[in-house]
């Protein structure tokens, strides 16, 4: 901090106050640019090794201008962790109500592979939905009966092989 501006220096003195840490002020020309710096332990070379990442150019008014970089991964974070599960409800109990009886013909003729059959069904009525999404498109969909179907793409075209020769439902 030997050659720096004393508006730099205050600035530096203030983030440390705020508990932040680990920056460092690297100066290019007239313009001072902040890096995040700390070290970690390389086993290989037996020594410690520093990483530094910009975090952006220092303005005297400003202040800290974060890099457009470091702003679109902190809008992306952000994005991130307020991402919610969105469920379709309505379909969901429209379906389980409509094919409520077809559920216990189901649970008789295909005991072993009823859930997958159901769910299909279920998905199906909505539309074209192909088997390498299938798995996709049921976890949008509220699971009222808590049924767990494996909807991987494999197991679907085995079980409507064995569904498809089974015509009579019987095991």
């Amino acid at each position: 901090m030997t050659n720096m501006e004393s508006w730099v220096v205050d600035w530096i003195k203030e983030q440390r106050s705020l508990g932040v840490k680990c920056l460092e002020i690297k100066q290019r020309g007239t313009k001072y640019y902040v890096y995040h710096s700390t070290t970690h332990w390389d086993k290989n070379i037996k020594k410690a090794i520093k990483t530094s990442k910009y975090l952006g150019r220092l303005d005297r008014e400003r202040g800290m201008v974060e890099s457009h970089e470091n702003q679109e991964s902190q809008r992306s974070e952000a994005q991130s962790t307020d991402v919610r599960n969105v469920t379709e409800y309505g379909n969901s109990i429209l379906l389980q109500e409509s094919l409520k009886d077809l559920k216990p013909l189901l649970i008789g003729a295909f005991p072993g592979n009823w859930e997958e059959v159901y769910a299909l069904s279920k998905l199906r009525v909505t539309g074209n939905v192909p088997l390498k999404r299938a798995e996709s498109a049921w976890e949008k969909y509220y699971n009222i009966e808590s049924i767990n179907p494996n909807l991987k793409p494999k197991n679907l075209s085995k079980m409507l092989h064995e569904v498809g020769t089974n015509r009579d439902g019987l095991e």
